[in-house]
Formats: C-alpha cells, sequence, structure tokens
C-alpha cells in the first residue's frame, strides 16, 4: 500500500511531464527561430540502483565506470539556454539522440528550418546523409580523424597555408554540396605535443573532481528520472537567466559584443574589465565580486521573523516582519526584476 506522501508525488510527477511538451513549444517559441541556430549535445548521470527500464550500461561520460546510468540529449540556443530534454536510455550511442531532436524541432515545435549544431560523435556522416535528404534542415559538425588525414593525403588541405591564415575554406568530391573548413589551433597543437601519459594524468584529476560534485539518480521509477532531469533543465534555464542579469555583480565578463569580432580558431579571452574584476576581487563601487553562489548565500540572509511584543502578554497577536535588504542585496533584486522574457 502506498503512502499519502508516494501518492502525493506521483500526482506531482505525472502533472509535471504532462506538462513538459506545453513548457517546451513555450520556451522553443520564445527562443528558437526559422533559419536559425539550435545546438544539440548528449549527456549522461550515473543510477544507484537496478529496477529502473531506462537504467542500462553504456559510455560513462561522467567518468562513473561499471555504473547503470541514463542518457538525455539537451537542446539550447547558441547562448546556451535550454529549450528541450529528452531522456534515452543508457546505453543509447549519441548518433541515435539524433533524429529525435530533428523530429522535435520540425513536429512538436514547428520550426521547418533549421541549422543543427553538433559534434562529430552526434552527427557523423552516417547521419549527415539523414540530413540531406530532411527538408530544410542543415548542420554544423566536424569530420573525424580519418576523413581529415583523407584529405590532407589528397593535397586539399596543406599545412603551408596555415602559415598565413589559420581558417579557410575548402571543397572535396566526397563532401558533394558541403562547405568544409579547415582551421588550426596552436593552442590545441601545443597540448597534442605533450605526453600522453600528461594528458591522462590530467584527465583522470579533472574526472575526480567532477565526481566529487556528481549527484546520482536514485529514482526507481521511469517516469520519476524523466520527471527528475526536466525539472533539472527548468532549474538550468532560471540560473542562465539569473547569471544574464547578475552579469555586473558577478566575475562574469560584461563585455559580450566582443564575441562577434574575436577569432574564431584563437582561444577565449577574457575581457580587461572581467580581467581587473577577477584579480582585484572588488567592484567599482569597491564592493566584493560574486560568484553565482555567494550571490545567493548573499541573498538568503534576507529572512521573515515571526514577532510578538512581550509587553502586551503570552497571548499577543504575532505579525511578520521581512529584514531590510542591503545595498547589495537591493541591486541584485533590482537586476532581477528587469529580466523580461
Amino acid at each position: 500500500m502506498s503512502s499519502p506522501r508516494a501518492t502525493s508525488q506521483n500526482v506531482l510527477v505525472h502533472w509535471l511531464l504532462k506538462l513538459q511538451p506545453t513548457i517546451e513549444n513555450k520556451l522553443a517559441a520564445r527562443h528558437l527561430a526559422h533559419n536559425g541556430l539550435a545546438l544539440d549535445d548528449l549527456t549522461s548521470s550515473y543510477f544507484e540502483g537496478v529496477t529502473c527500464p531506462l537504467a542500462e550500461l553504456g559510455y560513462p561520460r561522467d567518468g562513473k565506470t561499471g555504473k547503470l546510468q541514463v542518457n538525455y540529449g539537451l537542446l539550447t540556443t547558441p547562448q546556451g539556454v535550454p529549450v528541450a530534454v529528452s531522456i534515452f536510455k543508457g546505453s543509447t550511442g549519441d548518433p541515435k539522440t539524433l533524429m529525435p531532436q530533428v523530429q522535435k524541432l520540425r513536429e512538436q515545435f514547428g520550426i521547418q528550418e533549421f541549422v543543427l549544431v553538433g559534434d562529430r560523435g552526434i552527427i557523423p556522416q552516417k547521419q549527415v546523409t539523414v540530413l540531406r535528404e530532411t527538408e530544410g534542415c542543415e548542420w554544423i559538425s566536424a569530420l573525424r580523424p580519418e576523413a581529415i588525414r583523407k584529405l590532407i593525403s589528397a593535397g586539399v588541405i596543406q599545412q603551408g597555408l596555415f602559415d598565413e591564415r589559420n581558417l579557410f575554406e575548402l571543397s572535396h568530391p566526397d563532401f558533394h554540396e558541403e562547405r568544409l573548413v579547415a582551421c588550426r589551433n596552436p593552442d590545441l597543437a601545443e597540448r597534442r605535443a605533450n605526453s600522453r601519459q600528461a594528458l591522462l594524468d590530467a584527465t583522470t584529476e579533472k574526472l575526480e573532481q567532477i565526481s566529487r560534485m556528481i549527484r546520482p539518480i536514485r529514482h526507481r521509477l521511469e517516469n520519476r528520472v524523466r520527471a527528475h532531469i526536466f525539472l533539472c533543465m527548468l532549474a538550468c534555464y532560471v540560473q542562465w537567466h539569473m547569471m544574464e542579469a547578475w552579469r555586473p555583480l558577478l566575475f562574469a565578463d560584461e563585455d559580450q559584443e566582443s564575441k562577434a569580432t574575436r577569432d574564431p580558431v584563437a582561444a577565449a579571452e577574457r575581457s580587461q574589465g572581467a580581467m581587473q574584476k577577477v584579480h582585484g576581487k572588488r567592484l567599482d563601487d569597491d564592493s566584493l565580486v560574486h560568484s553565482c553562489r555567494t550571490l545567493l548565500d548573499e541573498l538568503s540572509r534576507i529572512v521573515s521573523n515571526v514577532c510578538r511584543c512581550p509587553h502586551l502578554g503570552p497571548d499577543a497577536p504575532t505579525f511578520n516582519k521581512t529584514t531590510a535588504p542591503n545595498p547589495k542585496q537591493q541591486e541584485a533584486l533590482r537586476l532581477l526584476q528587469a529580466i523580461r522574457l
């Protein structure tokens, strides 16, 4: 027999999943446009338990080997605003998650012309053949190393061309009606010149850092797992807008216009104003620069106190009094109120 709490949770889960298509449709209408870009990628979370039908062994993107996992594909705008999430079994490979996202864009969101951006795992050459036959769908992806080596062997990509520029366009009969762009990233070349063991050691260190932050999925019912991941996506959506509004108060770079003109191959560099915040830890008004977490902690100090006047006796009525925000809290709240969706 289920408890009242479990029954209430099941009702909430059913309600949320029923609303998911409606919510995603509204987000797509707000943030995606015809003839626009849509970014897609697949990640996973490891799973504690063995009974959920979604939990299967697969490629552990979070570094938790030997654990069952659940995969989910996130669809975002070029700015990283999450719009929709699709959940897959843990053994599902990257390419198999692509077409469901394409169908969602066309059938659910009603966007007939778009450019899908994904890495070489999401959009391999086999999927390109399918996308080419999909009317109104274009794509941006990367070639696999063997295809790049073939272009070099054929003399299409000549190393000497990179002496004059780090980005140029080319064509080849094997890629009919496809636009190929070759680039050379000096920073990447330097990293690849390092020893294999040094790269493995650095990777291991990063994975250990990530594993300490990962929170596993512990639900055993499929609908609760789906609801859990969808709630995480909505939380990321809210956080994205909060951090955009709070850029002046955070270590975040406020100079976003320079992104449109910077070298697309060179490593991204923060603006002078952003570096001043990093090194000085102070804003122009000499107040401390915050991270998102510390700013949330600052706002959490605004509390509602239940008060009673003791001189009126123990039966005196109570009333609520909220603490007055300090200047930093006032500015953070003002910036949140300025968000327009």
